[in-house]
């Protein structure tokens, strides 16, 4: 029976087929296989990875640091190498920085690293692109003015070495918003104490930055108590801050960060090359909000942006 005949009384066995090819084919050149390596198993992580596993197209398997053991490590980074994966995806600054080391000619997309910039600039694997921690300054002081329409100065402690990258940033941010930054630089974390007593009657807000030289136990518990008695409200990193008694917090969605993070790798699996894939900010945003302290800060927030909150803590 000829393929002429077979075309002409079953078309659709043909289309059917044709269309199950071209499934397969197009299935192929995205099915990359991966290594997830996280510096630690935690909660922010896992949200990320069922993110994950939504947008990525291909295979993966998990691997999670082991805590002061590098023997331990470099066996875990043996046994990826052999695995000859197409990619990693690092989340966390430890498991970011081992990649890079570890696997010199592997494609790594990270997330959850502090100072992504000079992670790509250290030199050694090329290979590299992910998703910026810190949420974009526009996006925390869009928020504040909503909340606060008549604040004018913003106050911020910072290490130049750490997160200068951001504040250059904040402060054309700041400018467009109708705000001035009042800016500390610090170079050690026994300065932040001082550093924050130093903003009285300078600042009408404070707005902290993802920097390990200001944020220690001992600092934020003196920047909370100098927040309610001079009636300066903080801008916190994350839902966990306003808690300790930041007003407000404008954090990144971590389940949306793993999609993002997955369809940066469905592109390496598409053969794209990841140092042309540059650095992106987080795209989805949650917002956290203390209305217990506002109440102590006599601020009174608008029962809209109340609803639109994510966290409320009464």
């Amino acid at each position: 029976m000829s393929c002429k005949y077979l075309f002409q009384y079953f078309p659709f066995l043909f289309l059917t087929v044709l269309l199950g090819l071209v499934t397969c084919l197009c299935s192929s050149a995205f099915a990359a296989k991966i290594a997830v390596i996280k510096s630690a198993d935690i909660p922010p992580f896992r949200e990320a990875i069922k993110g994950f596993k939504q947008s990525f197209d291909g295979t993966f398997e998990q691997y999670v640091l082991k805590k002061g053991k590098k023997s331990k490590n470099t066996e875990l980074f043996y046994n990826v190498q052999q695995s000859n994966v197409d990619a990693v995806f690092a989340l966390g600054t430890k498991a970011a920085k081992l990649t890079h080391q570890h696997l010199s000619k592997t494609p790594i997309v990270f997330a959850y690293v502090l100072n992504p910039d000079k992670l790509k600039d250290s030199g050694g694997n090329t290979q590299l692109s992910g998703i910026r921690m810190a949420v974009p300054p526009r996006e925390q002081f869009k928020t504040l003015k909503n909340i606060l329409p008549n604040i004018k100065r913003v106050g911020v402690i910072y290490d130049p070495e750490k997160t200068e990258d951001v504040i250059i940033e904040a402060r054309l941010t700041a400018t467009v918003s109708g705000l001035t930054l009042i800016e500390i630089p610090i170079f050690t974390k026994g300065q932040a104490i001082g550093a924050i007593s130093s903003l009285n009657d300078k600042v009408d807000a404070f707005w902290m930055v993802p920097d390990s030289t200001l944020i220690s136990k001992e600092s934020l518990k003196h920047l909370f108590l100098f927040s309610i008695k001079n009636k300066i409200p903080v801008i916190g990193i994350s839902k966990k801050y306003v808690k300790y008694g930041a007003l407000f917090a404008v954090s990144f969605d971590n389940e949306d960060m793993g999609r993002q993070a997955g369809e940066l790798l469905n592109n390496i699996g598409n053969k794209k090359a990841a140092d042309t894939i540059p650095l992106e900010s987080p795209r989805k945003f949650n917002l956290a909000i203390n209305l217990k302290i506002a109440n102590r800060l006599g601020i009174n927030i608008d029962e809209e942006i109340v609803e639109e909150a994510t966290d409320v803590i009464h």
